[in-house]
């Protein structure tokens, strides 16, 4: 299959190569060990590639010289190691070919500790014989701990990323971040099914996971799946400030089940601050199994739903298996034939009678807005007029309901809010037309010396707030409180906006548009 082009380049280019990140602490609370004591072993062709991955000792760095490296029908495989780096030299500059052979690229069947991929491109066949796999773990999956994967562009593959581990092994600390997916295909079986392909990112029993800041587009079954089942070790998941693009534009067999973002029978998973833009079917899913049912167990239990931002779903922003409640907190949506956003998603017509009510955390009712900057271990809540500062404990995977969370008020209430973000430690707010800055703690005020109507989003990007008013995109200097129209004129019914990585995705009569703030 052909992926389709989506105006999205200067995205590609803004994310950029992650920043080169220590390796995870281990579970058992030994250090990270410091990158000047990894010993380097270069390698520039296939054959020192596989003897280098082979023969790798703790403490060892394996750096790959930009080139193609084409594996052939063999992928590489990662068994009985501890503390060991993969780096290429740059996504794009190192790239690993596999053929359409093959399973799995980087394989880690057990046993592995302390391990960091990152700065290359992985690049599968298509179309392939079987259903391949850029990174992941084989049927065999035992014991892989505090694992990092990032700075990574996985693409022309049935998953981009998979994780698991069954009930005798043990899979947690893993890190997933400032990763790049595209293209990732289904994968059609004997008979006419296409599960267990189609997957960006797939979790399954790993805990104390993160997956954070990848973008991922055109998936055809699910962007990021989380499940999570009970007597599988501990719980903890993370998924925050991700983007998803396109998700099911291109499926074999399109079902209405193809959700972006989909959490089953998991306990304890925050998703917070993704970006999920024209999703053929439901952007986001819960589901799970009642004890014993088809021998998978794992009810949903403390799952959170926190300030998610979804355009323009083809057939609904939820899809629900289950009659049980949720946390489903400051999300907003933008829905087709509306103008401006909505804080009221649209379950899916097989959620009919199942869905539960989506609920404000206790203590938080009337919920206007929720933000925060990654990592999520803090949020600004506006309620009722009422600004707050709270303190988050998930980037330690303790999951405590949102209204247990430490919190200070800002004195005072606000009329007639619009919108709000944050950055930089600061929060800049919108009510009555005019532009504030708050500074949580001391809630010193700053306001601007303008007003602006019809206000339709807002965002920081750079020193610069970038605010959607009428037809016009304003950047803001809010040291000065400058205020200048740039941009080309954004005509229609504006039906919402957010923005990601200094891109703005602006749904305007019922079609999203790009307009790359980082340029203006």
């Amino acid at each position: 299959m052909r992926c389709r082009v989506f105006g999205v380049a200067a995205l590609w280019a803004a994310a950029g190569c992650a920043e080169k990140e220590k390796l995870p602490t281990a579970p058992d609370g030994e250090s990270s060990v410091s990158r000047s004591s990894f010993a380097v072993v270069n390698v520039a062709t296939v054959p020192a590639l596989r003897s280098a991955v082979r023969d790798a000792e703790p403490f060892q760095q394996i750096l790959i010289a930009p080139g193609v490296y084409d594996l052939g029908n063999e992928g590489l495989s990662i068994a009985n190691k501890s503390d060991i780096e993969i780096f290429g030299s740059g996504r794009g500059r190192t790239v690993i070919r596999l053929g359409p052979d093959v399973l799995t690229g980087i394989n880690m069947p057990g046993n592995v500790r302390r391990i960091s991929i990152a700065h290359l491109t992985i690049q599968g066949t298509l179309p392939s014989t079987v259903a391949t796999t850029g990174i992941g773990s084989d049927d065999s999956r035992v014991s892989l701990t505090a694992a990092a994967f990032f700075d990574l562009e996985i693409k022309d593959v049935a998953v981009g990323i998979s994780l698991g581990s069954p009930r005798s092994g043990q899979c947690s600390d893993i890190s997933i971040t400032g990763n790049t997916l595209d293209n990732i295909q289904d994968f059609v079986l004997p008979g006419g099914f296409t599960r267990g392909s189609g997957y960006g990112i797939h979790n399954e029993n790993c805990w104390r996971v993160r997956i954070a800041d990848n973008v991922i587009r055109n998936a055809d079954r699910h962007s990021i799946y989380q499940a999570l089942q009970t007597g599988y070790g501990g719980v903890g998941v993370v998924i925050e400030n991700n983007l998803i693009l396109e998700h099911a534009s291109t499926p074999t067999i399109d079902r209405w089940y193809l959700t972006a973002l989909d959490v089953w029978r998991s306990q304890g998973v925050v998703v917070a601050n993704n970006v999920i833009v024209a999703p053929a079917h439901a952007a986001m899913g819960l589901g799970g199994y009642e004890a014993d049912h088809t021998g998978l167990r794992g009810p949903l239990r403390n799952v959170y739903f926190i300030g998610n931002t979804i355009l323009g779903a083809g057939e609904a922003d939820i899809h629900f298996e289950l009659p049980w409640s949720w946390v489903f907190w400051g999300n907003r949506f933008a829905n087709r034939n509306s103008a401006g956003m909505t804080s009221t998603p649209r379950p899916s017509s097989e959620s009919a009678g199942l869905g539960g009510p989506l609920e404000d955390p206790r203590r938080f009712p009337q919920t206007q807005a929720v933000v925060s900057a990654a990592p999520f271990t803090s949020a600004h809540v506006m309620q009722a007029g009422r600004l707050h500062a709270l303190w988050s404990p998930y980037a330690r995977y303790s999951f405590v309901d949102p209204g247990d969370w430490p919190r200070t008020t800002m004195p005072g209430v606000w009329t007639n809010f619009q919108d709000m973000t944050t950055a930089n430690g600061l929060v800049y707010v919108m009510a009555g037309d005019r532009l504030t800055e708050v500074t949580p703690g001391s809630w010193r005020q700053r306001a601007a010396p303008f007003s602006l109507s019809a206000v339709a989003g807002m965002a920081v990007v750079g020193p610069n707030v970038f605010v959607l008013a009428g037809d016009a995109m304003h950047r803001i200097d809010p040291v000065t409180w400058d205020d200048r129209v740039v941009g080309p004129r954004v005509e229609g019914r504006i039906n919402g906006m957010a923005v990601y990585a200094g891109v703005a995705y602006i749904m305007v009569n019922d079609a999203i548009r790009t307009i790359d703030l980082n340029a203006l």
